[in-house]
């Protein structure tokens, strides 16, 4: 396998991991493989989707011999991916709907889409596939439960279950198990401080060899935790008296301080699963946005996708049943209209 030679090979190397639960989960497994093989992590970093500038040129003039993007859909931003590729070899792990197929022989493009698999597959239980580390099954079920994937890959869920001793799920999604626990966790450090959080969860992740060790370690992130639940309470009452219907839509411009946006829009869908729940935030100068879907019947991130067409300095996309993106304030009604009248009616 060409990523296991490029890794096996490697001397330096940087991993850049989306912030999200599945994104850390990711990292931490990835992590786990250069110990396994000998090698370090020179520089790690958690970043949003659309690659900041800022992050790129940490990558750029062959610094790291390796550098490799996880559960991140680069292939949106090709040609900041070829310009690291021009030094360094780059190696890009992804679940989401594919752009373009960056393969080539400075780049190696992993994604189980390209392979012809359409089931829901988490970039961390797809990476564990890949490499072969049962032994950390507890974080690829974190990152499965983190991905609302728990409904695609029961029989894994259900074996891994049983092999720690953890109780069983009523919730659908697995919501009232230890392993969420631990994924609320991992998003609260990212709610309240974004990639620094998203950072700080990838290293107790690395340093822990058990669900229990994790645990141990992650005080700071439990009282973070605490914080949040009381905020996504607050915005989850005002959500129910105050979100807009348009025909299938649930639609809410939240207002709160943290970064709830993702977290919200998924406990609502989860609860509502045959709607579309939509729910912005001004950030900066942009809005960002937070589209789920839990019944399948819509393609979110084509939609999405779709409607940010000819909108400048826009970013969008996901996967099926969730997407997000971001869209300048002054476009924002525009492709708020666009968005609703493409999805209201199914």
């Amino acid at each position: 396998m060409k990523a296991l030679e490029w890794i096996e090979g490697s001397h330096k190397t940087a991993l850049v991991f989306h912030i999200d639960t599945d994104g850390c989960c990711s990292a931490a497994l990835v992590g786990k493989l250069l110990k396994k093989l000998g090698k370090t992590i020179d520089l790690y970093i958690g970043s949003i989707p659309a690659l900041p500038d800022a992050v790129v040129s940490k990558l750029l003039y062959g610094m790291y011999d390796l550098v490799v993007f996880v559960d991140l859909s680069v292939d949106q931003q090709s040609e900041k991916i070829r310009e690291i590729a021009n030094n360094s070899k780059v190696l890009v792990i992804d679940h989401h709907t594919i752009t373009e197929n960056m393969n080539s022989a400075t780049v190696c493009h992993m994604n189980p889409l390209l392979d012809g698999v359409t089931k829901y597959y988490p970039a961390s239980k797809y990476i564990r596939d890949l490499f072969g580390l049962e032994e950390y099954d507890w974080i690829a079920s974190i990152g499965v439960i983190g991905d609302s994937g728990v409904p695609d890959w029961k029989e894994f869920m259900t074996e891994a279950f049983k092999k720690y001793g953890w109780k069983t799920w009523n919730d659908p999604n697995a919501r009232d198990t230890i392993p969420a626990e631990a994924d609320e966790m991992i998003g609260s450090a990212r709610i309240l401080h974004s990639s620094a959080g998203a950072e700080k969860a990838f290293e107790i992740l690395l340093a822990s060899e058990s669900i229990g060790e994790f645990f141990e370690k992650a005080g700071e992130l439990r009282v973070w935790h605490r914080k949040v639940q009381q905020e996504i309470k607050k915005e989850l009452g005002n959500f129910e008296s105050s979100s807009e219907k348009v025909g299938s839509i649930l639609i809410y411009g939240l207002r709160s301080e943290m970064n709830l946006g993702s977290a919200l829009s998924t406990i609502v869908s989860n609860s509502h699963p045959d709607r579309t729940v939509l729910i912005y935030e001004k950030y900066n100068h942009s809005m960002k946005f937070h589209v789920r879907r839990g019944d399948g019947k819509l393609d979110l991130s084509r939609s999405v996708r779709d409607n940010i067409k000819g909108l400048r300095q826009s970013t969008g996309g996901g996967h099926r049943n969730a997407a997000g993106g971001q869209v300048v304030e002054d476009d924002w009604e525009r492709f708020r209209s666009r968005l609703v009248r493409a999805i209201s009616r199914v």
